[in-house]
């Protein structure tokens, strides 16, 4: 997978506080469900989980956006769906003693699992992860993967996997955008998108996306590919191109817990499913 040819756009902004956004949506199951499916947008980061459970049904959705990451969960079993979505926006600067354009592409780190059961005939049980970045006015710069019954493939439009294997069920990619001309000593729009979905259908389907952790800057290394006498500052969390993952302003996000089939396979063992009606989403295309 290669890098889209280099491209010029300013993306200008104005400095503005970070936003962050979570949202999630299981199958509505009525007054079977602990937490609030919906969006949750502030101006710190941001948590939401949302989990159903009735007799031969269950699903679940996580979100949580950070200073400089975001994470999605969702998990299903029966004939259900759960969804995952977060996105972090914000604006980096490009210092350099002398003003005009620069060359600056971006290091990320996308890391999570996938777990699905074994299929029966008929059986649907799908989770798939989708990561953007839109960065100084330009994207989605985007990657899918899916497993698919235990079918596992990828897709990527404009990033260049650096390291790791994205057709795994254990996801630890380092990923790199292509390179983009931008001003000088000016603040350059940035967004980070994760959605995590899990679609399955039969009575003892199960399926999980598990992507908490997470899809933003690189730690331990520079976050952007910078030309010599150039570096880069968002806050008090990426100083000098080094994101200071751990920090106060900037906590790991937390891990959801996320059923593993044999667990859904108890939970849902017992249960009689009468009359049941195919339900597939449609899953958020690059």
């Amino acid at each position: 997978m290669t890098a889209a040819p280099a491209v010029l756009c300013f993306g200008l902004s104005a400095a503005a506080s970070p936003t962050f956004t979570a949202y999630t949506q299981p199958t509505p199951l009525g007054n079977h469900c602990s937490g609030t499916p919906g969006t949750s947008i502030s101006d710190v980061p941001v948590t939401a989980s949302v989990s159903c459970a009735a007799p031969g049904v269950a699903d679940s959705a996580s979100a949580t956006a950070t200073y400089g990451s975001v994470g999605a969960a969702a998990s299903a079993a029966g004939s259900a769906n759960g969804l995952g979505e977060a996105h972090f926006n914000d604006t980096v600067r490009f210092s350099s003693a002398s003003n005009g354009l620069v060359s600056v592409a971006m290091y990320l780190h996308l890391s999570g699992s996938f777990a699905v059961g074994i299929p029966n005939a008929g059986d649907v049980e799908q989770a798939t992860t989708t990561a953007r970045l839109y960065f100084a006015g330009l994207g989605p710069f985007a990657i899918q993967l899916t497993d698919d019954k235990g079918v596992l493939s990828s897709g990527s439009s404009g990033f260049t996997i650096i390291s790791g294997d994205p057709n795994s069920t254990i996801i630890d990619l380092v990923l790199l955008s292509p390179s983009i001309m931008v001003p000088l000593n000016q603040d350059i729009d940035f967004t980070f998108y994760l959605q995590a979905t899990a679609l399955t259908f039969g009575p003892t389907a199960t399926a999980s996306a598990s992507f908490s952790n997470t899809f933003g800057f690189v730690s331990g290394s520079d976050a952007f590919l910078l030309p010599e006498g150039v570096t880069a500052n968002a806050g008090t969390y990426l100083v000098n191109n080094r994101f200071l993952n751990g920090s106060h302003e900037n906590p790991d996000p937390p891990v959801d817990a996320v059923p593993e089939p044999a667990s859904w396979s108890l939970m849902l063992f017992g249960f009689g499913l009468l009359g049941w009606v195919k339900r597939r989403r449609s899953l958020l295309s690059l």
